[in-house]
């Protein structure tokens, strides 16, 4: 059924505390300044082999076999870490859209009481496709949902609850077309009440728009050449994750880590973790971090692990797990510090203090509790 009914909720994009404008109008050379073993360089259609001393650009995406460095616009040193895909334009903060990209503290609340259907996907991310399927949190003894899509002028589609019985929905062939450049967000509630605006922090408003077609093409053509590539499987799909969380299509880069689960490799985990971390999925954060952790090697995988630790310390503390939080933190800032990062050690310190005082504030920010002060979410992150 398709409805334009004015809602309550303004659908809006805004600046938060937990969000930064970066904008770069000259960029001077990127460049990898330490590395020991091979780095693989996909720029655009090719993929190379490179080493200490190559300059970088807007765009390239790094898969380095040992931990190595690079040198940003900005005079920042950033380590990458091994066996995994890292977006220049994510790691030193580039913009290379018109429209500015936006970063955020690897923090966000949300995704962690069971008994609600908060959303999976879409959720915080930008779409290639434009008839999505939804997909939500399972709550126990809910026997059907209610589905809704709203968008600036309120809701554009809801599906009958009673064919919605299971936590998956395409949205359908007959329902109105998802403009590009406009911001929607999928709302669920169970035949019991719970609604998925009880999310807590931002209120379950997580939303998701279309990626422009010109965008579209060019990670299509990327897609294409990575995976005729003589990329390894598990490197496809690590360089694919890797493309798609540089054009913020958070969940298509899931979805191809996904298909990486029962990997040896811990890294697969630790990505996950720390996207579903960022999409305000803590439940599911915890999940993927603890498995990365129990896969690291400590010694050989020290950064990748403290990383992880840090990841986890958020997620933690957004569960309500104070005293593992902090343990967990402590560890982190000591294996960054291992490697000469103490401003990093400094930044988990800081970001994790915000979150305390973002949780005692959580009420007041509650998508259900305080409609006037409601906004969908779209926010591209780290990469």
């Amino acid at each position: 059924m398709n409805y334009k009914i004015p809602v309550a909720i303004a659908v809006t994009l805004i600046q938060t505390t937990a969000l930064r404008f970066t904008a770069i109008s000259s960029t001077p050379d990127i460049e990898l300044i330490q590395a020991e073993d091979e780095v693989i360089l996909l720029r655009g259609d090719s993929e190379t082999s490179i080493k200490t001393g190559e300059v970088l650009q807007p765009g390239d995406i790094l898969i380095p076999s040992s931990i190595v460095k690079i040198r940003c616009p900005n005079g920042a040193k950033p380590l990458l870490p091994a066996n995994v895909s890292s977006g220049v334009n994510s790691t030193c903060h580039l913009s290379n859209r018109q429209d500015e990209r936006l970063t955020i503290i690897r923090y966000r609340l949300g995704g962690s009481n069971p008994e609600i259907p908060y959303t999976l996907s879409p959720r915080m991310t930008y779409l290639l496709d434009e008839r999505p399927t939804f997909h939500w949190n399972e709550v126990p003894g809910a026997t059907s949902y209610t589905v809704k899509v709203l968008g600036p002028g309120g809701i554009i589609w809801w599906e009958n609850p009673a064919k919605v019985t299971s936590t998956e929905l395409k949205y359908p062939n007959d329902a109105p077309f998802l403009t590009q450049g406009v911001q929607f967000l999928l709302t669920v509630t169970t035949d019991q009440n719970r609604s998925s605006l009880e999310d807590d922090g931002s209120g379950g408003c997580f939303g998701f728009e279309i990626l422009p077609e010109n965008k579209r093409k060019e990670v299509r053509k990327r897609v294409v050449d990575i995976n005729n590539s003589s990329l390894t499987d598990e490197n496809k799909a690590l360089a694919l994750a890797g493309v798609y969380s540089t054009e913020y299509l958070i969940t298509d880069a899931i979805k191809e880590l996904r298909q990486l689960e029962g990997a040896k490799t811990p890294f697969v985990y630790s990505r996950l973790g720390k996207l579903y971390a960022e999409s305000g999925l803590n439940l599911l954060a915890e999940d993927y971090y603890s498995k990365a952790i129990e896969r690291f090697d400590p010694i050989g995988h020290s950064y990748n692990l403290a990383e992880a630790q840090a990841g986890l310390a958020g997620a933690k503390l957004i569960l309500g797990k104070q005293e593992e939080a902090e343990q967990l933190e402590t560890k982190a800032k000591a294996g960054y510090e291992v490697f000469g990062e103490r401003e990093s050690a400094k930044d988990i310190e800081n970001a994790l203090t915000e979150l305390r005082t973002k949780l005692r504030e959580q009420a007041e920010n509650n998508c259900q509790s305080n409609p006037n002060k409601s906004v969908i979410i779209i926010t591209p992150r780290n990469n």
